[in-house]
């Protein structure tokens, strides 16, 4: 994208000398051929995915390029038609300027407006409420991990829990992260860590590497971190069937998450700590992902059910197989 835009500087920047005329169609060709030939819009094309306008950047910086070489002819036709009432066509120019963007608000709050999506908030807050203090969190949902982000570093909300996304371990970038923001957490697991970097760096500068190796070492990585800080801090997860997560650990549901623990329990939770009521609203029919989020919130609340009432918990098992029907209506 930087080479892309370096190229058009240098293209406007020879173009100076022929007047707007020459720097409108310099705009124009380069514009045309970065919207035909960038590979970003290409595969976009068929990437289905929700929060896809990230990946149209180079092509809205495009049509920004056209919106302002655009203006630039209307003031310059304007200036010329009025040449007599120079203050008149100053003000005309003024006013356009404005109703550009004015119409674009008013045309597009509406549909914009994102002020009332509440439901990731939602679910940072709900599980951030289920974990005991200093605890650790293992998760898969991107969809939770990054408002997370937002809320730790932003709001600085709950500085002493730490979510970790287990996708993202696979990545040396994310590890040295984790060693530089957590090393109470990475430094009694650096020696699988160093190993699986080691057998990660080929993978990563795409040379030939055993894939085998790689998950073994990823496994056992995981399995140390989650070892080693067991027995310093409460570690959880919504993880569930998945080999590579811990599978010789009991999930004993708590709130709206697991924790990992030797032994089936029927662990104590105040469900007045967890606001379920946001989630009872028509947003959620229209937000595919949030339903995502709920779901696995209401497979928690419906094993804790089922573990409580094996474990002889019936007041337990009752009051969560109450709010397990409640959830899957919402659902519905």
């Amino acid at each position: 994208v930087f080479l892309r835009f370096e190229l058009l500087a240098g293209l406007l920047e020879s173009c100076l000398g022929h007047g707007v005329v020459g720097l409108g169609r310099a705009v124009f060709v380069l514009d045309i051929l970065l919207l035909e030939f960038d590979d970003h819009i290409a595969y976009s094309i068929n990437y289905e995915i929700v929060d896809i306008n990230s990946y149209y950047l180079v092509a809205f910086a495009c049509l920004a390029l056209f919106a302002a070489v655009g203006l630039s002819n209307a003031f310059i036709f304007i200036r010329r038609l009025m040449q007599k009432k120079p203050r008149l066509s100053y003000i005309l120019m003024l006013l356009l300027a404005l109703a550009l963007p004015a119409w674009a608000l008013f045309a597009n709050f509406s549909s914009q407006n994102k002020s009332d999506k509440v439901l990731a908030a939602r679910g940072v807050e709900m599980t951030l409420a289920s974990m005991d203090k200093n605890g650790l969190a293992i998760v898969e949902n991107w969809d939770l991990y990054s408002p997370w982000l937002y809320y730790r570093y932003a709001l600085n909300v709950r500085p002493d829990v730490v979510l970790i996304d287990k996708e993202l371990l696979r990545r040396s970038w994310y590890l040295d992260f984790l060693r530089r923001s957590y090393p109470e957490i990475t430094e009694s697991s650096r020696v699988d860590i160093s190993r699986f970097l080691r057998l990660l760096e080929p993978f990563e500068n795409r040379r030939r590497f055993d894939p085998a190796a790689l998950t073994a070492a990823y496994r056992a990585m995981i399995g140390s971190i989650v070892a080693n800080n067991r027995a310093k801090r409460p570690v959880y997860t919504n993880i569930l069937g998945d080999p590579d997560m811990a599978p010789d650990l009991f999930r004993n549901p708590i709130g709206v998450i697991y924790r990992l623990d030797d032994r089936p329990l029927c662990l104590k939770f105040d469900l007045d700590k967890l606001d379920f009521d946001a989630w009872d609203s028509p947003q959620l029919s229209n937000d595919p992902r949030a339903r995502i989020i709920l779901a696995g919130f209401a497979r928690a609340v419906s094993i804790k059910a089922s573990l409580c009432h094996e474990l002889d918990d019936q007041l337990e098992a009752k009051k969560y197989a109450q709010l397990s029907l409640r959830l899957r209506q919402i659902l519905e």
